[in-house]
Protein backbone atom coordinates (compact mmCIF):
# COMPACT_ATOMS: atom_id res chain seq x y z
CA UNK A 1 0.00 0.00 0.00
CA UNK A 2 1.74 3.44 -0.44
CA UNK A 3 -1.05 5.27 0.91
CA UNK A 4 -3.22 4.07 3.55
CA UNK A 5 -5.09 4.89 6.06
CA UNK A 6 -6.38 2.98 9.52
CA UNK A 7 -9.50 4.21 10.75
CA UNK A 8 -10.74 3.02 14.11
CA UNK A 9 -14.43 2.57 14.23
CA UNK A 10 -14.37 3.20 18.12
CA UNK A 11 -12.95 6.99 17.37
CA UNK A 12 -16.77 7.85 16.05
CA UNK A 13 -18.16 6.71 18.65
CA UNK A 14 -16.12 9.22 21.30
CA UNK A 15 -16.93 12.01 18.72
CA UNK A 16 -20.74 11.97 20.47
CA UNK A 17 -20.42 14.69 23.01
CA UNK A 18 -23.93 14.59 24.49
CA UNK A 19 -26.42 11.75 24.22
CA UNK A 20 -24.63 8.68 23.57
CA UNK A 21 -25.95 5.98 24.19
CA UNK A 22 -23.88 2.81 24.69
CA UNK A 23 -23.56 0.86 21.21
CA UNK A 24 -24.40 -2.18 22.74
CA UNK A 25 -27.53 -1.53 24.03
CA UNK A 26 -30.78 -2.49 21.74
CA UNK A 27 -32.09 1.32 21.92
CA UNK A 28 -28.65 2.64 20.53
CA UNK A 29 -29.58 1.23 17.05
CA UNK A 30 -30.22 4.57 14.82
CA UNK A 31 -27.28 6.29 16.93
CA UNK A 32 -25.06 3.18 15.71
CA UNK A 33 -26.22 3.59 12.20
CA UNK A 34 -25.50 7.12 12.29
CA UNK A 35 -22.19 6.69 12.78
CA UNK A 36 -21.13 3.59 10.66
CA UNK A 37 -22.43 6.19 8.11
CA UNK A 38 -20.31 8.85 9.28
CA UNK A 39 -17.30 6.38 9.30
CA UNK A 40 -18.35 5.50 5.61
CA UNK A 41 -18.42 8.66 4.23
CA UNK A 42 -15.23 9.18 5.56
CA UNK A 43 -13.64 6.35 4.42
CA UNK A 44 -15.21 6.60 1.04
CA UNK A 45 -13.47 10.50 1.22
CA UNK A 46 -10.08 8.81 1.26
CA UNK A 47 -10.29 6.31 -1.15
CA UNK A 48 -11.59 8.72 -3.74
CA UNK A 49 -8.36 10.53 -2.41
CA UNK A 50 -6.61 7.32 -3.63
CA UNK A 51 -5.89 6.02 -0.29
CA UNK A 52 -5.99 2.34 0.78
CA UNK A 53 -8.60 2.32 3.98
CA UNK A 54 -8.57 -0.72 6.59
CA UNK A 55 -11.74 0.27 8.73
CA UNK A 56 -11.08 -1.02 12.25
CA UNK A 57 -13.83 -2.20 13.98
CA UNK A 58 -16.95 -4.81 14.83
CA UNK A 59 -19.71 -4.77 12.12
CA UNK A 60 -22.27 -6.96 13.46
CA UNK A 61 -24.81 -8.71 10.58
CA UNK A 62 -27.24 -6.58 11.28
CA UNK A 63 -25.79 -3.57 10.14
CA UNK A 64 -24.54 -4.89 6.59
CA UNK A 65 -26.42 -2.87 4.40
CA UNK A 66 -24.46 0.19 4.53
CA UNK A 67 -21.51 -1.67 3.66
CA UNK A 68 -23.61 -3.07 0.54
CA UNK A 69 -24.43 0.07 -0.35
CA UNK A 70 -21.00 1.12 -0.87
CA UNK A 71 -20.42 -1.78 -2.94
CA UNK A 72 -23.31 -0.94 -5.38
CA UNK A 73 -21.97 2.93 -5.41
CA UNK A 74 -18.36 0.77 -7.24
CA UNK A 75 -16.09 1.10 -3.58
CA UNK A 76 -14.03 -2.03 -3.58
CA UNK A 77 -15.08 -3.43 0.20
CA UNK A 78 -13.04 -6.97 1.37
CA UNK A 79 -13.76 -8.04 4.93
CA UNK A 80 -11.97 -9.70 7.16
CA UNK A 81 -13.71 -11.92 10.48
CA UNK A 82 -12.03 -11.88 14.25
CA UNK A 83 -13.32 -14.49 16.76
CA UNK A 84 -11.97 -14.15 20.59
CA UNK A 85 -12.25 -16.69 22.38
CA UNK A 86 -15.73 -17.74 24.55
CA UNK A 87 -13.29 -17.05 27.33
CA UNK A 88 -11.58 -13.44 26.12
CA UNK A 89 -15.49 -12.63 24.47
CA UNK A 90 -16.86 -13.05 28.45
CA UNK A 91 -14.45 -11.45 30.12
CA UNK A 92 -15.35 -8.11 27.72
CA UNK A 93 -18.58 -7.97 28.14
CA UNK A 94 -18.47 -8.18 32.08
CA UNK A 95 -15.87 -5.04 31.63
CA UNK A 96 -18.16 -3.20 29.76
CA UNK A 97 -18.43 0.23 30.72
CA UNK A 98 -21.81 1.88 31.47
CA UNK A 99 -22.83 5.64 30.54
CA UNK A 100 -24.76 7.89 33.05
CA UNK A 101 -27.62 9.41 30.01
CA UNK A 102 -27.75 12.67 31.81
CA UNK A 103 -24.20 13.75 32.27
CA UNK A 104 -22.23 11.05 30.21
CA UNK A 105 -19.85 9.93 32.35
CA UNK A 106 -18.58 6.68 32.51
CA UNK A 107 -18.37 4.35 35.01
CA UNK A 108 -17.57 0.37 35.41
CA UNK A 109 -18.78 -2.18 38.64
CA UNK A 110 -16.14 -1.63 41.19
CA UNK A 111 -15.48 -5.23 40.45
CA UNK A 112 -13.84 -5.11 37.17
CA UNK A 113 -11.36 -3.00 38.22
CA UNK A 114 -10.17 -0.07 35.92
CA UNK A 115 -12.04 1.68 33.81
CA UNK A 116 -10.28 1.26 30.51
CA UNK A 117 -10.76 4.39 28.12
CA UNK A 118 -13.07 3.65 25.12
CA UNK A 119 -15.96 1.86 24.86
CA UNK A 120 -14.38 -1.22 23.21
CA UNK A 121 -15.51 -4.71 24.02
Amino acid sequence: MEKSVHMHTDDFYHYLSKGAILPHLPESNEQNLIVIEAFLEAAKRYARGGYDVIVDGIIGPWFLQPWLNIVHEGYEVHYIILRASKEETLNRATGRLKLDSETNTEFGRSDVGAIPSSWSI
